[in-house]
């Protein structure tokens, strides 16, 4: 495989595993959030990951507040022009 099939391949294994560790820690009363959308060479020198690997996905796990903040919802009016 081509080193871009490789990581298409190996992104998709990660969704999976992930899955599987979202459910796993809801199972365990933990909550938990899938996270996209970052840097991942920028992840990748902070955590100083070895330059094969590629961060794909990030999980943070930990306990919900006792008392969510209140949801915020704004006007119609004041979002659409």
């Amino acid at each position: 495989m081509s080193p871009e099939q490789k990581l298409a391949w190996s992104t998709a294994q990660t969704y999976l595993a992930l899955g599987n560790a979202l459910h796993g820690a809801t199972s365990l009363g933990i909550d938990s959030c899938p996270m996209g959308g970052f840097d991942p060479a920028e992840f990748s020198r902070i955590l100083t990951i070895p330059k094969p690997l590629v961060p794909v996905m990030l999980c943070p796990l930990g306990y919900a507040a006792d008392t969510p903040m209140p949801k915020i919802r704004f006007s119609k009016e004041d979002i659409v022009f």
